[in-house]
């Protein structure tokens, strides 16, 4: 035994040696599989030596009682054994006597030595002494070889925890990182499979499990689902029945075991979610106390991914519903507006055609006050259908229910049309209007009603805000995009206004903006139609010398000048 520290050499050997000096027919060293009892070293005499390493059985445990005291069980003629399923075996096997002897170190029972002949034969005191004396050489071999596993399962589970650890601090996408931990489990402990179940009430379901999609892998078994189901219930009773004696609930979490599986429990927030279960489908495997301890410890360890993915769920849920019940919002906003300035824009327009008439004087004149006051109801009637026009096209943007009508539209015939509708007030206010459109401008595709009416709207604001000097709209075209700007030599903007510029009922509070009346819609709807077109609108301004407001078109790739 000093000459080898490889536990499957040592254990043949000395079945080796057993056979020739004992003269028996066959010998088997057997070590503590759980329950049963797992073959480990097999003489080379014995017959079908090479099919008996790692056979698992339980027949010595028709004699536990007995074995465990730390006596051998031995039957000089089998045809009188007790139990049937050893007599059986026996027959089988042809055997006509046997020993089983108990191998202990300390007090842990940790395997048996079986020695059978094919003969009748009595055995010897000094023959049971000298496999007692191998016993306990084989039992401290044994328990070294385990101590071995012990530490290098310890400092493996380690640093599989710290990996896990790592990586789930390294990534926020929760479904990613459970599948590489469930991969990593299934490598180290050399498994085939590795599921995630979860308890939903009552019902139990497969939430993840590794390797996804690989028909080689072994199927959930219904039985393995109902174990799962048994385990998962009886430990939320327990939960149920640790929280009312307010016990520490996550302190001794119970764990399934069976031949081909292992379940460990899953808590989030002191709630049961479910199991995390390693199955093997080839051979049976028995999980050691400290791959256990390891396995706890992942189960915790996913628990914080789980409980993050809960809440990207809850999240999304709820920004859906938010998202939901603000489309609702803007659909019954934009079918209350449509509605609204149906029934407005009828008396308005009667009162700003009556108003016109009045101004006009078609049915007698007016006194100066009277003149006054039918201009104030005019200009009130006209900003008011203003407003409405411009609110009820914004709630169909918001809505996204706006229509564009694209078209090939004449860059010049839409500028010149654009400017002839404030020419009057610009040449009222003594500014000079200059259209400055390069040559290899033609043609633009766009909805023209929307193009013009971010054209007007630029200009107005540029008459409206420029006291002295020239207001000019200037086209030009780069490689993607068409511009249309409109510069002023007005009283320009500050840099912490422009940021607030294009927001919907937003006004900048100057001296000019005092004296006109404005809706604050203007520019926040020019923006978004020019959005809308795939293009832009932006701002280029600076107190006291002016502003640059220009609209970015896109160019189609099939229109050519």
């Amino acid at each position: 035994m000093r000459k080898t520290l490889i536990l499957d050499e040592i254990l043949k050997g000395t079945a080796n040696i057993l056979h020739e000096r004992l003269k028996v027919t066959g010998c088997l060293i057997c070590s503590k599989l759980g329950e049963k009892m797992r073959v480990r070293g097999v003489s080379q005499a014995t017959v079908k030596s090479e099919n008996l390493v790692d056979l698992i059985f339980d027949i010595s445990n028709y004699y536990h009682s007995l074995l465990v005291t730390g006596k051998p069980v031995v039957i000089g003629k089998t045809e009188k054994c007790v139990s049937h399923k050893i007599r059986k075996t026996c027959q089988r096997e042809e055997v006509r006597s046997l020993v089983i002897f108990p191998m202990f170190y300390q007090e842990s029972y940790l395997g048996e030595i079986w020695l059978h002949c094919q003969w009748e034969h009595e055995w010897q005191e000094n023959e049971l002494n000298i496999v007692s004396i191998i016993a306990a050489q084989c039992a401290m071999s044994l328990h070294q070889a385990q101590l071995s596993v012990q530490i290098q399962q310890h400092r493996l589970g380690e640093q599989l925890i710290q990996q896990i650890s790592q990586r789930i601090n390294s990534n926020l996408d929760a479904e990613e990182v459970i599948q590489e931990i469930l991969q990593k489990i299934g490598e180290s402990f050399q498994i085939n499979q590795v599921i995630l179940f979860r308890l939903d009430q009552v019902n139990i379901q497969i939430y993840q499990k590794w390797p996804m999609n690989n028909p080689l892998s072994g199927k959930v078994t219904p039985e393995l689902l109902e174990m799962q189901e048994q385990y998962l219930i009886k430990e939320q009773d327990n939960y149920v029945q640790k929280k009312q004696q307010k016990e520490q609930i996550l302190e001794n979490p119970e764990y399934f075991q069976s031949d081909f599986a292992l379940s460990v429990p899953i808590f989030i927030h002191q709630k049961l979610f479910g199991s995390l279960t390693l199955q093997t489908t080839t051979k049976q495997r028995n999980f050691t106390p400290e791959e256990i301890y390891t396995i706890k410890q992942i189960a915790e360890q996913i628990a914080i991914p789980l409980h993050l993915e809960q809440l990207v769920k809850a999240r999304i849920q709820q920004l859906e519903a938010e998202k939901q019940s603000i489309e609702a919002a803007n659909r019954a906003k934009s079918e209350f507006l449509s509605h609204m300035s149906h029934e407005l824009r009828t008396p308005l327009t009667a009162i700003i055609g009556f108003s016109r008439m009045l101004i006009q004087q078609l049915y007698g004149e007016l006194n100066p006050k009277q003149m006054q006051y039918v201009s104030g109801i005019y200009d009130s009637g006209q900003h008011l259908l203003d407003l409405i026009n411009d609110l009820l096209d914004i709630s169909k943007i918001e809505a996204e229910r706006f229509e564009l009508f694209m078209e090939k539209v004449p860059v010049e015939e839409i500028c010149l049309a654009s400017i002839s509708i404030i020419q009057e007030r610009a040449k009222q206010q003594g500014l000079e209007l200059v259209l400055d459109i390069d040559q290899e401008v033609d043609f633009c595709v766009a909805d023209h009603r929307c193009l013009k009416q971010i054209l007007l709207n630029l200009l107005s604001n540029a008459v409206k805000f420029t006291e002295t000097g020239s207001v000019t709209l200037k086209v030009q075209k780069n490689k993607k995009m068409l511009l249309f700007s409109v510069i002023d030599t007005g009283i320009g903007i500050k840099e912490d206004d422009q940021k607030k510029l294009f927001e919907a009922f937003s006004q900048i509070d100057t001296y000019l903006h005092r004296q006109h009346k404005g809706t604050g819609l203007g520019l926040a709807l020019s923006r978004k139609l020019a959005r809308l077109h795939g293009g832009d609108l932006t701002l280029s301004s600076e107190s006291g010398k002016g502003s640059c407001f220009t609209l970015h078109l896109p160019i189609p790739c099939h229109v050519s000048n």
